[in-house]
């Protein structure tokens, strides 16, 4: 476990409203007045800056935009917020801290490896020479290290992430020769690299931070380059009925996207493999793995 003695306490995540309804509401109602108020900063809130380094003012204005965001439902405005947080500050220390790192533990390696074993039930089988392993959004680079050590029949392992310390942090730790990290948007990235043959892998709550329509683009050029295989452990709302909401849609305190995998992935063109939803607690995660052969 890394930890250079910051706690996830530190960290602001930048939609989270407060969780007494006393506080919320009042903060809701000002930010929205001040968005009125104030256009020209609060369109800046939305287009520029580290929301880690955002002052009480720019706190308000982005309690705002929630509130117009969950009247309207429309939360893609909201997304660049998202992205700028996991390439700053945000997301450097998320990679850093103590709790972080307990939960590929607590959570991967004890109720999630089903996907594992699905994977490799496919690396087994006829018809697919693995040429290398993306794991979008590698984070603190565990869920990466311990794939390249089970998985030996992949002959190179990628970390990419939005946070360029975070990618520094785990080259640093982990110079092996078939690992490598790497720092990049996500769809942009593999649009420019992604190679037949490759397996991708997400895990633990990173696809939730795109929109709709970017997983269907994302998903749409990677089963334009088979073969390929995606494995994923990924969150869903509590009541996201997967049979008849196809679409997705906002959940959860940081308001990020309780996808429907296995219809994006149908969409795509993609074959699902293997399903499994895993409920521990109040937290109900969806494994997959699918294919695209030709």
């Amino acid at each position: 476990m890394r930890s250079d003695g910051a706690s996830e306490t530190a960290i602001s995540y930048p939609l989270v409203l407060p969780a007494q309804r006393w506080k919320r509401i009042p903060k809701l109602l000002l930010g929205e007045l001040l968005v009125g108020l104030l256009p020209g900063r609060a369109g800046r809130v939305l287009r520029d800056g580290d929301p880690m380094h955002f002052n009480r003012l720019d706190r308000l204005l982005l309690a705002g935009w929630v509130a117009r965001a969950r009247r309207s439902g429309d939360w893609d405005a909201l997304n660049g917020v998202q992205q700028r947080f996991w390439a700053g500050r945000g997301g450097a220390l998320f990679a850093r801290v103590g709790e972080v790192a307990a939960r590929f533990e607590q959570r991967f390696l004890r109720h999630h490896l089903g996907v594992v074993d699905a994977l490799e039930r496919e690396l087994a089988g006829a018809g697919f020479a693995p040429a290398g392993l993306c794991e979008i959004g590698s984070g603190n680079g565990l869920a990466l290290d311990y794939l390249s050590r089970r998985l030996g029949s992949i002959p190179q392992f990628i970390g990419l992430d939005l946070n360029p310390e975070a990618a520094r942090a785990n080259a640093a730790r982990w110079p092996a020769p078939r690992l490598r990290f790497v720092t990049g948007e996500a769809v942009a990235w593999l649009e420019a690299h992604a190679e037949p043959g490759w397996v991708y892998f997400s895990n633990a709550g990173v696809l939730e931070y795109l929109t709709q329509a970017q997983l269907d683009r994302l998903l749409g050029l990677l089963a334009a380059r088979p073969p390929a295989l995606f494995a994923l452990v990924e969150p869903l709302a509590p009541d996201h009925d997967l049979e008849r909401e196809l679409d997705s849609r906002s959940f959860g305190a940081e308001f990020t996207n309780s996808h429907n995998h296995p219809a994006r992935f149908r969409r795509a063109g993609w074959e699902i493999r293997f399903q499994q939803e895993v409920r521990v607690g109040a937290l109900r995660h969806l494994l997959l793995v699918a294919r695209k052969i030709g």
